[in-house]
């Protein structure tokens, strides 16, 4: 893939890899290096900043495109990290 970026949807994720579906807005590959950014946030309120930044590499695995739209599945090459530190912790 080149030097653009890609806004998907998070389908699944796993220890492994996650699969996402995105807007067919660029050509992606299979077989080529990624770098993710997942982001999660707050599902009942958007409004609230994220709750979870994690970053890490991948591999694009498999790749579909049908109507529009541009499945993918990435597989980690290495552990995802937090991209910014906590400032604290909440345990439940």
């Amino acid at each position: 893939m080149g030097a653009g970026s890609v806004q998907a949807d998070l389908v699944d994720v796993s220890a492994g890899g996650l699969r996402a579906s995105c807007a067919l807005a660029t050509e992606l590959v299979a077989g080529g290096e990624v770098d993710i950014e997942i982001t999660v946030q707050d599902a009942n309120d958007a409004r609230h900043p994220p709750l979870v930044n994690l970053r890490g590499q991948g591999e694009l695995v498999r790749v579909h495109t049908h109507g529009g739209r541009c499945d993918m599945a990435v597989r980690f090459t290495g552990a995802l990290t937090l991209r910014e530190p906590f400032s604290q912790m909440l345990l439940f």
